[in-house]
């Protein structure tokens, strides 16, 4: 991550979710792109380099997972961060996360302002390492 504001990638479908969590990073100081499905997710991973990606699983086009496996087998997204955000909470889901390449999994419904301090609480732990 630069000395720069920290940049993330929100891929998520759901409008009120997405209009919250903008609000919620905001405050934080981060700058939040959003994709609205995984196939785009995929494209603006490439294209912008967040320093971390915040993904939905259920969405139209492309799931979360397939999205994640996908970033992962890329050179150039292969070490951006990745945490779901899903109303996925089984034992399997929650493996098929992690096989796809997840470091952190919260559950929905969320608080959007908790999420955004974990997601900056992260990278500045990341930045110092």
């Amino acid at each position: 991550m630069s000395s720069t504001k920290p940049h993330i990638l929100l891929v998520e479908d759901e409008a009120d979710l997405i209009d919250i969590t903008q609000l919620a990073f905001e405050s934080e100081n981060i700058e939040l792109d959003v994709a609205v499905n995984g196939l785009e997710g995929i494209r603006l991973a490439k294209l912008k380099q967040p320093d971390l990606i915040l993904m939905d699983v259920v969405m139209p086009v492309m799931t979360g997972f397939e999205a994640a496996k996908k970033i992962r087998k890329d050179r150039t997204t292969s070490k951006i961060p990745i945490f779901f955000l899903t109303a996925k909470s089984m034992e399997q889901d929650l493996q098929d996360g992690s096989d796809a390449g997840c470091e952190r999994y919260f559950i929905k419904p969320v608080n959007p302002f908790e999420i955004a301090a974990i997601v900056r609480d992260y990278l500045s732990s990341k930045q110092a390492a």
